[in-house]
């Protein structure tokens, strides 16, 4: 599952130069880690562990994250020229974890809407 993830990623990549390759390092293990976490969810003996917990809800903070500070998911995904929303579509679809915020899924399922009456106004 993650050599697909990450080959989408990499598909995505144009810019060079080891800050670059750096910070693309810090978004697989952000991916390997979700994947870990996410297969002991069912897990009751690792997933009642509040370190397991605290892990798992800090990661998923961090996907959702709407900050662009260095460092942060959205600002790895602008350095590396990836989406970020393509990104975390990716990511749910193929771990089925939520990382788009409910509100983020209503306003495009809205604007997509709109949209449409637009075209078939049209």
């Amino acid at each position: 599952m993650h050599e697909m993830i990450e080959t989408e990623f990499q598909k995505k990549v144009t810019p060079s130069g080891s800050d670059v390759h750096l910070w693309l390092s810090v978004l697989d293990r952000a991916v390997r880690d979700l994947n870990s976490l996410k297969r002991f969810e069912n897990d009751p003996v690792i997933s009642e562990d509040p370190v397991y917990i605290y892990d798992f809800r800090s990661l998923k903070r961090w996907f959702r994250s709407t900050e662009m500070e260095i460092g942060s998911f959205r600002w790895i995904c602008n350095l590396v020229e990836v989406d970020p929303v393509w990104a975390l579509k990716k990511l749910e679809k193929q771990m089925g974890i939520k990382l788009i915020a409910k509100s983020a899924r209503y306003d495009r399922a809205r604007s997509s809407s709109v949209a449409d009456d637009v075209a078939i106004a049209a």
